[in-house]
């Protein structure tokens, strides 16, 4: 590799050429030359250009030229006896490496007043007698037997992979004459800055919170009086606490002021009295605490007490006593009993409803009458649950008629007998005024019912008659007797039909369970078939006491002989004792006179030969009842009027106990609730209880849901859609605060309105804002103070209405001016008499040699600092070529 070169020019540009002229004549093309690219001159000079960037004073090796093998810039003295480099900086010496420095036996030596710096893992000594210590790679200690000071001109970096600990016995003292100190977080995106104007205010701006937390106590003392609170950026709105000279504490706030403690709020005043005041102090409510601890409440005006949930008074001196101008008028003493004593009259007007309720005796005592009036009948009304408690018997005893009226249920729950006693009359139950119970009451009692009668139990239904006989009649006629005691037998019973047949119609099976074994079947009191336990689990049929056959499991075994009567022809009947399989197509009956009877069960499916061709019955012959244990799936399924007619529910609730119950329509599903209330209940610890409840009855206007202590969360696969035909909806956080209203107003638009708050856009992505009428408009109480604007694709910024800012892609062009926020190094300050004054000082540029022409001066000057950067050549015999 060839020598880097110095040639001083300290002459014009011309003396320049001749130089490299004479360097070329003299070098020629050398074969030898170690340059990576081609030996000749001017790619050499490229070469060495490449490398020594003078016009902006660097050293680039390697640049990334073809046939570079090195990957570092070396810089020595070390041959043929060279010794010092010196680097000689007019201001810093930056040194910015991607990974380490490494001294190695270096001594940096100087007029540091004999104290020095050498690299080596132990401990040197320094002239006043302190120690510098570098070990290893990890820890760097200072130690001084005294003060330790650093002095620069410039900025003091330091930077730590971990912590940064200052331990001092004294004070830490920081001292900025710029009067900022700012504190940082990780890469310096956030900052929290502390300034000490030179005024002597103290301030501290943080992006986010400032959270101070002392194990011990926290103490501001303001000599000025005052400690102010201000919120958003740059205090618009101010909380002022100040201590006054004579001790009052005073905190003025623009707005509300909230104390949300999750302990006790304690307000200890030594004058006795806490005062409220509104407005401009012109009223005021005083609370006073005596010192023999009473407690009064002194206002100008009326005292509300608002509360969502209860008012509890607590008075353990057992009296609350209600006073008008200083006179006692009410005073409810608190004891085992209780006394309410009033001064004077009292008179209730009541314009809804009363409703009192006592654990024990209810007593109304009056000197004088005790009147009712009630301008016709009395009547009891509660709007929710009318209780009436006594610790004896109530009775109610009139010499009318006692009315018992309820939309909704009436329910006589007793621990004991419930006795209704008609006095030798009847006791009557109807249905819209219609009779449809009657018990008659006699020396028989009746019981006389309009339309069917039935008695559905979930349990056992029990009928005892005592030693008597249980009769059933039609019309007055007797059709069964069950008699209870056979022959003297009180264990035997014997049911006897006397009005023709008896059948026996259900749905499901019918089953005799006999403990003796056998079920007889008799005619007139004679036996003429028997069925019987044949053992084993067996049944077996007896006629006039004989086996005929008994049932083995699947097999029927005829004890004797088997006689048809009639024809054995398949055409007629065919018994079959063993399975029978019937091959090739079957067909059971030749004409529709022909009945097809199943006697046992299907073991196997039904199933069509060709899809959707054949039909279950017909529109004139139905089936009667379907009962289906799985799933039953039709493409339609339809009634006689093309409706289902009746889906009858034998109780009042449609109830899975192993899975859910889905209801998939087609069309609208319309639950019709009579009671007002749809409710939604679910189990929590184990106890059913409602938790959404939609009450329809709220009033005449409004749908109210209901979620009780439960979050409410909507999730769907696709839309919610909020669909308000009077164009409002509506967030609130109580019945009637409306804290968010999205407003529809057609030909207008939609609003969206916050009250008493700010509105807070907190999103992990971006926040898109697609106005298709092209204008973002930013208004401050209706008012429009900005906009952004869509013409033709580019961005109008504009300042109230007026244009400020057009982005065009990349350009911007501004309609105003543009003042910088730091100094411009011209006599105009604003950035367009800026660029005019640079362009009234150098003119219009039409080519190089027009401005080398007129900046000869600065181009000698810019080619003699080349000239410093470029190397001598000498040839192999030590001679310099470029003298």
């Amino acid at each position: 590799m060839s020598r880097k070169p110095i040639a001083n020019l300290v002459d014009s540009f011309k003396l320049f050429v001749d130089k490299f002229n004479i360097l070329s004549n003299n070098v020629g093309d050398p074969s030898q030359l170690n340059t990576y690219q081609d030996s000749d001159l001017v790619t050499v000079l490229n070469e060495i250009e490449a490398a020594f960037d003078a016009s902006a004073g660097e050293i680039i090796y390697p640049n990334g030229q073809d046939g570079e093998t090195s990957t570092h810039l070396k810089i020595s003295t070390n041959q043929s006896s060279g010794q010092d480099i010196d680097i000689d900086a007019g201001r810093d010496l930056l040194v910015d490496t991607v990974r380490n420095i490494e001294l190695t036996g270096v001594n940096f030596e100087g007029d540091y007043s004999g104290t020095y710096i050498n690299k080596v893992d132990g401990t040197s000594l320094d002239s006043v007698g302190g120690s510098i210590t570098v070990t290893g790679n990890s820890t760097y200690t200072l130690t001084t037997g005294s003060n330790f000071i650093q002095n620069t001109t410039g900025n003091i970096d330091m930077s730590a992979s971990g912590n940064f600990v200052f331990d001092a016995l004294g004070d830490i003292t920081l001292d900025a004459d710029g009067n900022d100190i700012i504190f940082k977080n990780g890469q310096g995106g956030d900052t929290v800055t502390h300034n000490l104007a030179d005024n002597g205010t103290y301030t501290v701006t943080a992006p986010s919170h400032v959270l101070i937390d002392a194990v011990g106590d926290i103490t501001l003392d303001a000599d000025g009086n005052d400690i102010v609170f201000k919120n958003g950026a740059g205090g618009g709105d101010t909380v002022t606490h100040t201590v006054e000279d004579n001790g009052n504490y005073i905190v003025n706030a623009p707005a509300n002021i909230k104390f949300d403690a999750v302990g006790d709020i304690i307000l200890d005043a030594d004058g006795n009295d806490l005062v409220f005041r509104n407005g401009g102090g012109g009223d005021s409510a005083q609370i006073n605490l005596s010192n023999d601890a009473d407690l009064t409440i002194t206002a100008p005006d009326d005292v509300v007490i608002d509360a969502q949930n209860d008012i509890v008074l607590d008075a353990n001196g057992a009296n609350v006593t209600l006073k008008r101008d200083g006179t006692t008028r009410v005073n409810y003493i608190l004891d085992a009993t209780n006394t309410i004593g009033i001064t004077g009259n009292l008179d209730q007007n009541v314009s809804g409803n009363v409703s009192d309720s006592a654990a024990g005796t209810y007593h109304i005592g009056a000197t004088g009458n005790f009147d009712i009036d009630t301008r016709g009948t009395f009547d009891i009304v509660s709007g929710g649950a009318f209780d009436v408690v006594t610790g004896g018997n109530a009775t109610l005893d009139t010499t009318g008629d006692v009315l018992v009226k309820a939309s909704g249920d009436i329910t006589l729950d007793a621990e004991d007998d419930i006795i209704l006693d008609a006095n030798g009359a009847d006791i009557i139950m109807k249905d819209g005024g219609t009779n449809k119970f009657t018990f008659n009451f006699g020396n028989n009692q009746e019981l006389d019912v309009t339309g069917n009668f039935t008695v559905d139990a979930t349990g056992d239904i029990i009928l005892d008659a005592g030693d008597s006989d249980i009769i059933f009649k039609r019309n007055g006629t007797t059709f069964a007797t069950h008699r209870l005691g056979v022959n003297g037998d009180p264990t035997q019973t014997r049911v006897e039909y006397t009005q023709g047949p008896l059948f026996f119609d259900v749905s499901g099976d019918i089953i005799m369970e006999a403990d003796g074994g056998d079920v007889y079947l008799k005619d007139d009191g004679t036996e003429f078939l028997r069925f019987t336990h044949a053992g084993n689990g067996n049944a077996g049929i007896n006629n006039n006491n004989i086996r005929v056959i008994t049932f083995e499991d699947s097999d029927a075994v005829f004890e004797n002989d088997v006689n048809i009567e009639g024809d054995l022809d398949v055409d007629l009947t065919l018994n079959v004792d063993g399975d029978t399989t019937l091959n090739g197509n079957v067909t059971l009956g030749d004409e529709t006179g022909d009945d097809i009877t199943f006697s046992g069960y299907l073991a196997s499916h039904i199933i069509p030969k060709t899809d959707n061709a054949y039909n279950l019955g017909s529109s004139g012959k139905e089936f009667k009842d379907g009962f289906f244990d799985g799933t039953v799936f039709a493409d339609n399924l339809d009634g006689d009027s093309g409706t289902i007619a009746n889906i009858n529910i034998n109780t009042n609730t449609i109830k899975n106990t192993t899975t859910g119950i889905n209801i998939d329509a087609q069309g609208d599903i319309t639950l019709n609730a009579k009671g007002d209330d749809i409710k939604f209940e679910g189990t929590f610890n184990g106890v059913d209880s409602s938790r959404v409840t939609f009450d329809l009855g709220n009033n005449n206007s409004s749908v109210v849901q209901r979620v009780v202590n439960r979050n409410l969360i909507l999730e769907v696969d696709k839309n919610i859609y909020l669909d308000a035909n009077e164009g409002r909806v509506y967030l609130r956080d109580s019945a009637s605060n409306n804290r968010f209203q999205v407003h529809f107003t057609t030909g207008i638009g939609t609003e969206v309105d916050v009250s008493n708050g700010s509105l807070t856009f907190d999103v992990d992505g971006d926040i898109v804002l697609d106005a298709d009428g092209g204008d973002v408009l930013l208004k401050d109480g209706g008012t429009q103070f900005g906009r952004f604007e869509n013409t033709s694709g580019d961005l109008i910024v504009r300042s109230g209405d007026s244009t400020a800012m057009t982005f065009d892609g990349a350009n911007v062009t501004t309609s105003g001016t543009i003042t910088p926020g730091t100094t411009l190094n011209t006599v105009g300050t604003d950035l367009v008499t800026a660029i005019n004054e640079i362009h009234d000082d150098v003119g219009t540029i039409s080519s190089l040699s027009t401005f080398y022409n007129s900046h000869n001066a600065d181009v000698v000057t810019a080619l003699n600092r080349v000239a410093a950067r470029i190397i001598d050549v000498y040839d192999e015999n030590g001679t310099l070529l470029n003298n």
